[in-house]
């Protein structure tokens, strides 16, 4: 959060499970708040998604929201 100024007009995506008992999902919640001030003339261009009932793992519909993701902004 200290560095979001090196963040640079980079598009970023955020993929957390919400039942993540190793990395609470709240310190990526606090630095999407953070960093959504940098991208007021492109909120498009950062996402967070909070999957309820994931944990610690990447699933397939993680995955699949990358792909996505990387198809749009590529």
């Amino acid at each position: 959060i200290m560095k979001l100024d090196r963040l640079n007009n980079r598009t970023v995506l955020m993929l957390h499970g919400g039942d993540d008992d190793v990395v609470p999902k709240e310190g990526e919640e606090h630095f999407y708040k953070e960093a959504e001030s940098l991208y007021r003339n492109r909120p498009e261009d950062i996402k967070l998604v909070i999957y309820e009932g994931g944990n610690h793992s990447i699933t397939i519909k993680m995955v699949e929201e990358l792909i996505i993701w990387l198809q749009e902004k590529l």
